[in-house]
């Protein structure tokens, strides 16, 4: 015979709020457990001089701040990113108990003398960045990546790397910023040099002026004149840019002349 009592409608609200507050429950243990990890380290960083004075301690860590902003930010992302974002902020503080949280680009960002690393949350999928990934040494970084970031497409905690080799990404990341590296810009490709179509070239050949006008003038200057003439669509239109081209040169006016400014109003 079954002894155990019906449950009462007590009950089954209280478990009904239970449920209700779950994602807020999930949310507050999170920066519970950073708490304890920041506490741990405080304690372990504490120099006890009870032989000098009982009340004496210098504590060489702070605590952990928290951006409200970052709170509301995973707050609003979608069901299955939540877990990630957590997840990640979590081995951000660990690795790097004196990091700054931050908005960038409107993106969680995570700075310790620069910017360390951020992730974002999409409909579909998360993504988690270094900063100066290209200056991390890890295999950890898919070969193929399908979106931005530095481990591709994040749709669960299965798509992450190991939480060690995370938090020692986050540790090459730091030095690299106490030691003031950067990432050094690729410069600017350079514009191929200006090919002048031949029958430009036989025009500029006929006009001595024209011609020399056109070579003294700059390579950005020159690609002007070609690309007009290149983009005519019929051989009269060609024809009649050309010749335009060469009563131009010979006065010597660039292609945009009717929208500079006199020399006149430039010294003003």
């Amino acid at each position: 015979m079954d002894n155990r009592k019906p449950s009462t409608n007590r009950e089954k609200g209280s478990r009904s709020n239970h449920k209700n507050t779950e994602s807020t429950e999930n949310t507050e243990n999170l920066i519970h457990e950073i708490h304890e990890l920041h506490e741990k380290r405080r304690k372990s960083d504490i120099i006890c001089l009870d032989l000098i004075s009982p009340h004496f301690y210098c504590p060489t860590a702070a605590m952990p701040e928290f951006d409200k902003r970052i709170d509301a930010y995973i707050e609003k992302s979608a069901e299955f990113a939540r877990p990630i974002l957590e997840h990640l902020r979590k081995l951000v503080h660990k690795a790097c108990p004196d990091v700054t949280e931050t908005l960038k680009w409107s993106m969680p960002s995570f700075e310790h003398k620069g910017i360390l690393c951020g992730f974002a949350a999409f409909k579909q999928y998360c993504t988690f960045m270094f900063w100066k990934q290209s200056l991390l040494d890890s295999d950890a970084f898919p070969a193929n990546k399908t979106a931005m970031g530095s481990f591709g497409r994040i749709t669960s905690l299965m798509d992450l790397p190991k939480d060690k080799e995370i938090i020692a990404l986050i540790h090459q990341a730091m030095e690299l910023n106490e030691k003031g590296i950067k990432v050094h810009k690729k410069p600017a490709a350079t514009k191929a040099d200006v090919v002048v179509p031949k029958e430009l070239e036989a025009a500029l050949a006929k006009n001595k002026k024209a011609k020399a006008a056109f070579h003294k003038f700059s390579p950005s200057h020159r690609r002007e004149y070609v690309e007009w003439i290149t983009e005519a669509k019929t051989e009269p239109t060609r024809d009649k840019r050309i010749a335009t081209a060469i009563e131009w040169l010979s006065d010597g006016k660039s292609r945009n002349w009717k929208y500079e400014r006199p020399k006149s109003q430039k010294e003003k």
